[in-house]
């Protein structure tokens, strides 16, 4: 049975869709990740953007409320990294260790990426952020960090492989329908023509 004609063909074109599917799977998984990364890392630029723009704009004031801004761009978090001991904003925001990223270098480059990684008291918190300095008067005060969690980036991972793995199955079942009706199709003359031969072989 497992050695025959009947089973090897199907058994084959199974196989061949099984293990393109996989590495299409694969390598869609990959692109989308890729883009996932550099899509949130445009969003965080642009809004780094437009908060170190604000708090600028309103040194002097404390009128800009960290809470009411991480709101307003979609539950991205905001942190403070200052350049140099004592810098604090009068604005509320949570304040980062000057080591958490190398001010100098920000300086030169104006934007940096990071993977920034805050600890708490009960667990440590995982996020893709992007670091802009912050100028006050013409002096280099800190930088701000604007941050999406890791785990938001992972879920839209976690659902495409969801999605994937249906229509993987899905695909699986139809290829396999298919190469039995093929290989029906396919078989049942040459095993007829088989026959055949073996009984002109026998001289009828």
């Amino acid at each position: 049975m497992l050695g025959s004609l009947r089973f090897r063909l199907p058994a084959l074109f199974l196989l061949g869709v099984v293990l393109s599917g996989l590495v299409a799977t694969l390598i869609a998984i990959r692109f989308f990740q890729s883009y996932t990364r550099t899509h949130a890392i445009d969003e965080l630029r642009a809004e780094s953007v437009g908060i170190v723009q604000l708090y600028a704009r309103q040194a002097g004031a404390a009128t800009v409320n960290g809470p009411s801004l991480e709101s307003a761009i979609g539950g991205d978090k905001i942190f403070f990294v200052p350049a140099f001991p004592g810098a604090r904003l009068l604005q509320p925001l949570p304040t980062l260790p000057e080591q958490t990223i190398d001010i100098s270098q920000l300086k030169s480059r104006g934007v940096t990426t990071i993977d920034l990684h805050v600890k708490t008291h009960h667990r440590t918190y995982h996020y893709l952020a992007v670091a802009k300095p912050l100028y006050l008067a013409q002096q280099l005060f800190g930088a701000v960090v604007v941050a999406k969690p890791v785990s938001q980036l992972r879920s839209r991972w976690v659902a495409l492989i969801e999605q994937l793995a249906i229509a993987f199955g899905g695909g699986v079942v139809v290829a396999g329908l298919l190469g039995l009706y093929l290989s029906r199709r396919i078989t049942e003359p040459l095993l007829a023509l088989s026959a055949a031969a073996d009984e002109v072989a026998g001289g009828h």
